[in-house]
């Protein structure tokens, strides 16, 4: 079906829209979960995984972030950077809250569109236990 609507879309658009459609079709198939890390007492951080696109070219990631389904925001991905690799760590998370996020391929403007949206609950890190004594025997 993929070959079938290319051979149509090329022979519609010629060449430069073929090249356009099969980048436009890069998606990425996000998970992920919610972690208790960081530096001592635990922080609670949010990682993200994905499939890599298979694309010819050098392919850029961007990850958005949520408090509601279908509520990330755009204009501002989650990462200060873009990424190259197929992970990302969202530390700058809460714990007792809920978080959405996609992220999308980025080759060079061509924007593949978002992935799928994950919820991640991310827990609320606990009190260090508290009365602690001790004697020596």
């Amino acid at each position: 079906m993929k070959k079938l609507m290319m051979k149509l879309f090329a022979k519609l658009f010629g060449r430069l829209a073929r090249e356009t459609f099969a980048w436009a079709l890069v998606v990425v198939a996000l998970s992920a979960t919610a972690l208790c890390q960081g530096p001592v007492p635990s922080a609670p951080s949010v990682l993200l995984t994905w499939t890599a696109s298979v694309t010819p070219g050098t392919l850029t990631y961007s990850c958005y972030r949520g408090t509601s389904a279908g509520g990330e925001n755009y204009l501002s991905p989650v990462n200060t950077s873009p990424l190259v690799v197929d992970t990302f760590t969202d530390t700058t998370v809460t714990g007792g809250n809920t978080y959405f996020y996609t992220c999308e391929s980025d080759l060079s403007g061509l924007f593949s569109g978002p992935s799928n949206e994950v919820s991640v609950a991310v827990p609320v890190t606990p009190a260090p236990p508290t009365g602690l004594s001790g004697k020596a025997q």
